[in-house]
């Protein structure tokens, strides 16, 4: 329940294993149910998203979200809220179908270049290429009661988002630094539904995945751990002492998976219809699902398969990024890093480190996986580079004359091409004083004929 990201590739087909729950049908699959490459689950139906891109669903049909509708197709993504279900299609468009009481399946027109969606129990998010968050349903105004606690209420200044979770009552957000952002419900400890599940732990750090279940937040980092913080009343914040190399974490209403890096399953949390008890023997899952009182599980025949692509985000030129993907298959894996297609020399980890981006790193990034049973190539994440114009340094102590001559700290360089700084006494004649290569962030220039000039006037340019 509550969060997908846009689907992982999977290299082989893959079929669905649930278990927990099966009072509405929820854990009895359809027959045939193969070549999967997603699952979702609701509080009492499942959702699969084949590799047609055509979804299949089961269980509980009220608010007819087990319907769905006729003419979906090209299908990406999927996220299941308690009776509503939102589907992300290859055109960034989004459509949604099932309850509606407070308008989380409806919509809003125009949405688009969408990447990402999230489904809570009565409002509905998505991330679009931009990295702002669109949110609708309940939750668009805070009354401290049932169904509105602002968990639709989008902070006005969350920019360059990367991943998105959606609970009972509230919001989560990652961001490009790798900070979690949330908001709704659970922003203060007084009981009732204000549990702390909106309070980010202060010392979290390095987060590159997140979800929500009913009442908790859970955050997995670049270290393979996994932090949940909110409701503990049926131990779902006790994350087990051995769990490590975790690749991808799900939060249901009262219980938590993580999938691991050797493609097992671990669960935690509220047991009392086994639902935080994976089936024994059960390998090779590329994915997972939390449902109400329910787990599923997609699985393959060890093919590699990407479980966390790379984020599109955003970053100014000069500073340093990191570029990771998360996969599972027998081992060994090999990685491979593609910039627009090409091959990147080197780049043969599970994370890319570009530092001093230029103008030019912009573009998509995917990673290419293989082990002995086969290949797949991540979707791609884009990063954009946006143009700055260069500017000295005013407030800069190195701005004055020193014994080099007078400083010029020069700050905002995008790298778009060869930087030419030059000097004038009358603002029409001007003479290059420096001619450099292409150069992100900043550069320092010490103009020695200053000190025999009763006025000098500089400019800069990046051709």
């Amino acid at each position: 329940m509550a969060v997908t990201s846009v689907i992982a590739a999977n290299a082989a087909p893959a079929n669905v294993l649930a278990w927990g729950i099966n009072d509405r049908g929820q854990t009895t699959l359809p027959q045939g149910l193969g070549d999967v490459t997603a699952a979702d689950l609701g509080l009492d139906n499942g959702f699969a998203l084949r590799a047609d891109g055509t979804v299949v669903a089961w269980g509980n049909t009220n608010y007819s979200v087990s319907i769905v509708p006729s003419e979906l197709s090209n299908v990406v993504a999927l996220a299941s809220g308690e009776s509503h279900c939102l589907a992300l299609k290859s055109d960034g468009t989004v459509v949604g179908w099932g309850n509606d009481y407070a308008g989380q399946a409806d919509v809003p027109p125009g949405l688009s270049n969408v990447i990402a969606i999230a489904a809570g129990f009565a409002h509905s998010l998505a991330l679009k290429t931009d990295g702002t968050v669109t949110a609708w349903g309940a939750g668009t105004h805070d009354t401290g009661t049932f169904p509105d606690y602002g968990q639709s209420m989008v902070p006005a200044d969350l920019t360059n988002v990367m991943a998105i979770a959606a609970g009972f009552g509230h919001s989560v957000a990652l961001t490009a630094d790798g900070r979690v952002v949330a908001w709704g419900a659970g922003t203060k400890y007084d009981g009732g539904f204000n549990l702390g599940q909106s309070i980010v732990p202060t010392n979290l750090q390095d987060v590159v995945s997140i979800a929500a279940s009913y009442w908790c937040t859970l955050a997995l980092t670049s270290k393979g751990t996994v932090v949940v913080w909110g409701d503990n009343s049926a131990g779902q914040t006790n994350v087990p002492s051995d769990l490590a190399n975790v690749v991808a974490i799900e939060g249901g209403d009262d219980h938590h998976l993580a999938l691991k890096a050797d493609g097992t399953v671990k669960g935690w949390g509220l047991n009392y219809f086994g639902e935080a008890d994976p089936p024994p023997n059960l390998s090779n899952v590329v994915w997972i699902a939390a449902g109400a009182s329910d787990s599923a599980a997609v699985f393959n025949d060890g093919s590699p398969a990407i479980v966390r692509a790379p984020f599109t985000q955003s970053a100014l030129p000069g500073t340093d990024v990191a570029l990771r993907v998360a996969a599972v298959g027998q081992p060994p894996l090999s990685y491979q890093w593609l910039h627009d297609g090409i091959t990147v020399a080197g780049a043969t980890n599970t994370s890319l480190a570009l530092t001093d981006i230029p103008l030019k790193a912009a573009g998509g990034y995917q990673c290419m996986v293989s082990n002995l049973i086969g290949t797949v190539t991540s979707p791609a994440g884009f990063l954009t580079v946006p143009r700055t114009t260069p500017y000295f340094d005013e407030t800069s102590s190195l701005l004055g004359f020193s014994a080099r001559g007078f400083g010029l700290p020069l700050k905002g360089l995008s790298g778009h091409g060869e930087l030419v700084i030059s000097a004038s006494t009358n603002f029409v004649d001007w003479e290059p004083i420096l001619t450099n290569p292409p150069a992100a962030g900043s550069v320092l220039l010490f103009d020695e004929a200053a000190a025999n000039a009763a006025v000098r006037l500089y400019r800069a340019i990046e051709r």
